[in-house]
């Protein structure tokens, strides 16, 4: 049986169904990501979070999205964060609404082959030294037959909400098809292949 809406159920509710690119881009999010939003809301009086008048702690964070989750509202995943600096991994609980878990599923796969596409195309800058650039072909196949499975997962007309991802696979598509470079050796490689030549 559904409990009554409270202000803190509609809160994380709100939260879980954003779309927040300070903590990862889509769902779903753990506790403390909820938190940090929450806090940011708070502080900076976000539209459309009901001008909190005081912030939830994190305990009451949990005890509602356990709550959430009981009831069904929510879904719940446990992912394996590696330690910082050097420290113990750590389990860490993810949530997202029920009803989303398919959509936001198929955005976080866009964005991950938009991103690894984009990376191999044209690597990223380092003081003027573009690194990471290229990729196997192999590894190209891969992406291209990911990218072509999520167009059709996208196209406008099969489902709504999809267009800037639809768009995103398109982009990907042509990447490939003007051409991913192969990846250029390390210094490793290239210094075991110089010692071949002198022998």
């Amino acid at each position: 049986m559904l409990k009554r809406m409270t202000k803190n159920r509609t809160l994380l509710l709100k939260v879980l169904s954003s779309e927040l690119p300070d903590c990862g881009g889509q769902p779903p999010y753990s506790a403390s990501s909820v938190h940090y939003t929450l806090n940011n809301a708070f502080e900076y009086t976000w539209d459309g979070y009901g001008n909190m008048a005081t912030l939830p702690s994190i305990r009451q964070i949990h005890r509602t999205l356990r709550d959430l989750w009981h009831e069904g509202l929510i879904v719940a995943s446990r992912e394996k964060i590696d330690g910082i600096r050097d420290g113990l991994p750590y389990w860490e609980m993810s949530f997202q609404l029920s009803t989303d878990v398919e959509s936001n599923w198929i955005k976080t796969e866009c964005d991950r082959v938009f991103n690894a596409v984009k990376k191999a195309k044209h690597g990223f800058n380092l003081f003027g030294s573009v690194l990471d650039r290229g990729l196997p072909s192999h590894e190209v196949e891969v992406l291209r037959l990911r990218a072509k499975a999520l167009i059709q997962k996208t196209h406008p007309d099969k489902a709504a909400g999809f267009e800037d991802q639809f768009k995103q696979m398109k982009q990907c598509i042509d990447a490939i098809r003007d051409g991913i470079p192969e990846p250029m050796p390390t210094h490793a490689a290239q210094d075991q292949a110089q010692s071949k030549r002198i022998r």
